[in-house]
């Protein structure tokens, strides 16, 4: 298929161009544009086209390229001009022409798919349905339900998860990811998820395809909605570490207050408002590794967190045991308990021992541990370990920070004897705990194991 757009050279000149899949760009340079900064811009994408730049200043230092046609504007004509298009139109037939080629779909089986030189689109398409899945049947409902403003390709489905690619070319002009979303989600209901990138070179289809394989995690953050692996890797919200670490005191604060209404709205907030608008796997993670700390504590039990999206995990969390209230003989002692596990969480990163809890407290260490046993089940001493461990293990899986960093960040002054006491911990020396997490699919499913308290 070989299409002429004509677009405005305007400042939305490079927007026409993308959105039109324009096959040739006519460029005058007499209009007062930046136009060097332009041609930039469309040179960014990689589908085959030409550009015709009307020139009007013979001693101008233009741009040579191998699909750039340079015009003297006293010497166009119609007739010059369509020689120009015949040209191009032979040269971009004869360019395509036996250039198909395959790529290997390596996700739950192997398949071959062949594509023909153009630009494209991938769309992954989840639902969180525990009934409906994307079966075949489904699929090509979608696909003829779009057909009237583009063209979807299944590449594969498995269970709730289906991959399809669009040819540029094949785009209609009033096409929308907006509109593409609201008859997604008219089909298979606001309990699905997608996401797309957009103007994929076919040189680079199967590398962009395993990029968004990798991707498919994020989904779980995107229920009811579509978004662009861009926004999704550059979102407007990054916490740090501090940051949530923050959030999580003063929603243990208000639990151990038996404050459970403000408790719930800032589990709310930090579920909806940090995590969800975070796309990042590792900000969830942090949340729930502490979540757990605090259910082990309190009950004696774990929580299983395989839920298949956020909504069903905070609606889960607001009805659990976190929000009943913990019973204590005396408020003095509650007050007592409240301060010794505040000042654990706001601590552990130091070098605090019992010694210095009893001391901020003002109390003496054996009455004030063997309250803290009585409720817990566990010495302060256990619970500080498991807090340094906990906050060890998820900083070898997560960043790239150096061993003896992390030792330090955790309350060990002594490297050595970090790695000493990790490895009694957990069977593995710190580098060998950092190196689980290079098997992709290993660390996902590993993951709760390699957490456990």
């Amino acid at each position: 298929m070989f299409r002429i757009h004509i677009v405005p050279f305007s400042m939305d000149a490079v927007d026409a161009f993308r959105e039109t899949h324009s096959d040739i760009a006519i460029v005058d340079t007499s209009l007062f544009l930046p136009f060097e900064d332009i041609l930039d811009q469309m040179y960014q994408y990689n589908w085959p086209f030409h550009v015709l730049l009307i020139c009007h200043e013979a001693d101008l230092d233009y741009p040579r390229k191998d699909n750039l046609f340079l015009l003297d504007k006293d010497t166009l004509s119609k007739e010059l001009f369509h020689e120009i298009i015949d040209h191009i139109r032979q040269r971009h037939s004869s360019s395509l022409q036996n250039r198909n080629t395959k790529i290997t779909v390596n996700w739950n089986g192997t398949h071959s798919v062949m594509i023909q030189p153009d630009s494209y689109h991938i769309l992954v398409i989840r639902t969180f349905h525990e009934t409906d899945m994307l079966d075949s049947t489904t699929c090509h409902t979608l696909i003829e339900k779009t057909a009237p403003f583009c063209n979807l390709h299944l590449l594969h489905t498995s269970g709730s998860i289906a991959i399809f690619y669009m040819n540029r070319s094949q785009i209609k002009k009033e096409f929308h990811y907006t509109q593409l979303s609201s008859l997604i989600f008219q089909i298979l209901g606001q309990q699905t998820a997608l996401f797309y990138k957009e103007n994929i070179s076919w040189k680079n289809l199967q590398a962009t395809f395993e990029e968004m394989v990798d991707r498919i995690p994020l989904l779980y953050f995107i229920q009811g909605d579509s978004k662009s692996l861009q926004t999704l890797q550059h979102p407007v919200i990054t916490p740090t570490r501090n940051d949530l670490k923050n959030q999580f005191i003063l929603l243990l604060t208000n639990l151990l207050d038996l404050d459970i209404e403000s408790a719930k709205h800032i589990l709310q907030d930090i579920y909806i408002h940090t995590i969800k608008a975070s796309y990042d796997r590792s900000v969830l993670e942090y949340i729930r590794m502490h979540l757990q700390i605090v259910y082990s504590l309190f009950f004696k039990e774990r929580i299983d967190f395989r839920f298949p999206c956020i909504e069903q995990e905070l609606a889960w969390l607001l009805e659990s045991k976190l929000f009943i209230p913990i019973e204590s003989p005396s408020s003095m002692q509650q007050d007592t308990v409240k301060q010794c596990i505040l000042t654990l969480y706001n601590e552990y990163q130091t070098t605090i021992s019992l010694d210095g809890i009893a001391n901020k407290l003002g109390l003496n260490k054996i009455y004030v541990n063997r309250l803290f046993k009585s409720q817990f089940h566990r010495t302060i001493a256990e619970c500080l370990h498991i807090l340094r461990m906990q906050e060890a293990k998820y900083l070898l899986l997560f960043t790239n920070e150096k061993v003896y960093h992390i030792a330090s960040s955790v309350g060990f002054s002594d490297t050595g004897y970090f790695i000493k006491t990790f490895r009694k911990t957990t069977g593995f020396s710190a580098l060998e705990f950092r190196l689980l997490r290079e098997n992709k699919e290993d660390f996902n499913q590993n993951y709760a194991g390699l957490m456990e308290i």
